[in-house]
């Protein structure tokens, strides 16, 4: 199957800090690519008005670390 997640765990609490950071609903910094974790990237595609993917693709980590990231909201909006 599809791994899905191939990064090391630094760059998963890193990941999950900046999720956090922008208001994605990480409850705790893990550094463990778990349920929270996959969710608030899905939630991240959403807002980009991408197909949700689990998985930190490339591409979505640099929009991710972006000056411009887009912060979550509950309704999309931002």
């Amino acid at each position: 199957g599809v791994q899905t997640c191939a990064l090391p765990i630094c760059s998963v609490y890193a990941l999950q800090h900046r999720l956090r950071e922008l208001g994605y609903p990480i409850r705790e910094l893990t550094g463990v690519y778990d349920e929270d974790t996959e969710k608030a990237v899905q939630l991240f595609y959403q807002a980009y008005g991408l197909e949700p993917q689990t998985v930190a693709y490339i591409a979505l980590q640099k929009e991710l670390y972006a000056d411009n990231a887009r912060p979550y909201t509950v309704d999309g909006q931002v």
